[in-house]
């Protein structure tokens, strides 16, 4: 809901990983010299659903306003090589890398639950335990309670606590990892790509 506070800061923050980097090839020696510019992986995880109409959370009116906002990202990151480069001379290898690509994101898969349902992810017996679990297999989960506050447009409101507030609020009435009978459990998820432990 912030979209062009969110490109802003990104903007700049390209702006100031090179204007650094200009700063420290200049002034110091170097063998090996690396910058990240993490703006690409920032602005497709938000904006992405912008430029894709297959997308769920695709809206015309803010395709018409940020559905070019990848492009342009791409764009300046181009532009700030371009002058990093400049100051290279012929023997100097450059290598540009990405950590993972892109693409369509549409829905989740929640591994914990695969794994609970498997026996493979124990929870402890507790009452506190169980009526979070009872929560949860009525559909009262932190998704649908972030859609409901969507639908009410109060997810400013929730985000403006921090992200340790709301993990404890969450983990109060969800089930979370202090859940867990660590025991019992043969195997967890944690993380948010697929790592199982």
């Amino acid at each position: 809901g912030n979209a062009d506070r969110f490109l802003a800061d990104v903007n700049s923050l390209i702006d100031q990983r090179t204007r650094t980097a200009e700063y420290l090839m200049n002034r110091y020696e170097w063998d090996f010299f690396m910058v990240h510019y993490i703006a690409t992986d920032w602005v497709q995880h938000f904006l992405w659903h912008c430029m894709d109409r297959t997308h769920p959370r695709f809206d015309e009116a803010e395709a018409e306003l940020y559905g070019d906002a990848i492009l342009k990202v791409y764009q300046r990151i181009d532009a700030a090589l371009g002058e990093l480069m400049s100051r290279l001379d012929r023997d100097t290898l450059l290598l540009v890398m990405s950590d993972h690509g892109f693409g369509p994101f549409h829905k989740y898969v929640y591994l914990n639950n695969w794994l609970l349902q498997s026996r493979l992810l124990s929870l402890k017996k507790g009452p506190s335990t169980r009526l979070k679990y009872l929560l949860f297999r009525l559909g009262l989960t932190p998704s649908t309670l972030y859609r409901a506050l969507a639908r009410l447009m109060l997810v400013k409101v929730a985000f403006k606590a921090s992200k340790k507030q709301r993990y404890d609020l969450l983990s109060t009435f969800f089930l979370s990892g202090n859940d867990i009978d660590w025991g019992k459990t043969k195997a967890y998820s944690s993380g948010n790509v697929g790592q199982v432990f």
